[in-house]
């Protein structure tokens, strides 16, 4: 979410390297259900939030997924520098603590019921990237997407493909189900119709 909005084939891509705390079931349903956060309590009439971490999760390049990389993500995410184009969703939010290693607080300016659908749905909350990848690689941390995902990038050619395999250490047992995701640019409308 740094910048400009990266476009749907972007977040389609994005989605399969990166998980949010919440996630929410296929429709017709639409439930909000845990995905990095195993459970949630909404306190103050929705002013608090206090989400209780999955366990042992990983991100891509090893380091630990937990509170203080929780927090890190949203903090990134409401800093005016970093010009988030979902920023604006976020704004209500007073302050992100760190309660301990699996726990995180999350307390808005006043009380808002939909902060656990809008983690859910739109765009997939706040996508948990790794600190640890941004620090590596500044800047070009956009080249080097790190998440918790069942896919984790093997190759990028601008302009022609990109390739995600499988992460090993996915903390869903038994997903992903398959090995590689294969995404082929195909510049010509017609050759992409054909």
């Amino acid at each position: 979410h740094q910048g400009p909005a990266p476009g749907s084939h972007t977040a389609w891509i994005a989605n399969n390297i990166f998980n949010s705390l919440l996630t929410m079931t296929p429709p017709p349903e639409l439930k909000v259900v845990p995905e990095l956060a195993e459970s949630w309590e909404v306190l103050d009439a929705g002013q608090t939030y206090i989400f209780h971490l999955q366990k042992g999760v990983t991100f891509h390049d090893g380091t630990d997924f937990d509170a203080q990389a929780a927090k890190w993500n949203f903090e990134r995410i409401l800093d005016p520098e970093v010009n988030s184009w979902v920023r604006p969703y976020y704004e209500d939010i007073e302050t992100v603590e760190v309660v301990d290693r699996h726990t995180l607080l999350v307390r808005m300016k006043e009380p808002f019921g939909a902060l656990h659908r809008e983690l859910a749905g739109y765009f997939q909350g706040v996508p948990m990237a790794s600190p640890k990848a941004f620090e590596l690689y500044g800047q070009q941390w956009g080249r080097h997407p790190t998440g918790t995902g069942p896919y984790k990038l093997k190759a990028w050619v601008p302009g022609e493909r990109i390739i995600l395999e499988k992460n090993p250490h996915y903390f869903k047992k038994g997903l992903p189900y398959l090995d590689t995701l294969e995404f082929v640019v195909m510049r010509d409308p017609r050759t992409a119709s054909a």
